[in-house]
């Protein structure tokens, strides 16, 4: 066996060209406007309407 342990973050697939969270809606919304949604487009429009009713919404954060 080997001594030897490799850890990945999740950036390690970027290179693949698998989105990180910073630019994973960018792709999401990129998939839908060029029609390759397919058949999950209903749920692609659920969550950008979800996401536009939530913007004039101000974050909280609270720290314990």
């Amino acid at each position: 066996m080997s001594d030897v342990v490799i850890l990945l973050g999740a950036g390690a697939s970027v290179e693949s060209g698998a989105p990180v969270m910073a630019s994973f809606l960018d792709v999401a919304e990129d998939l839908l406007r060029g029609g390759k949604a397919g058949v999950d487009k209903a749920h692609f429009d659920n969550v950008f309407k979800a996401i536009s009713a939530l913007k004039p919404i101000p974050a909280q954060f609270e720290c314990l």
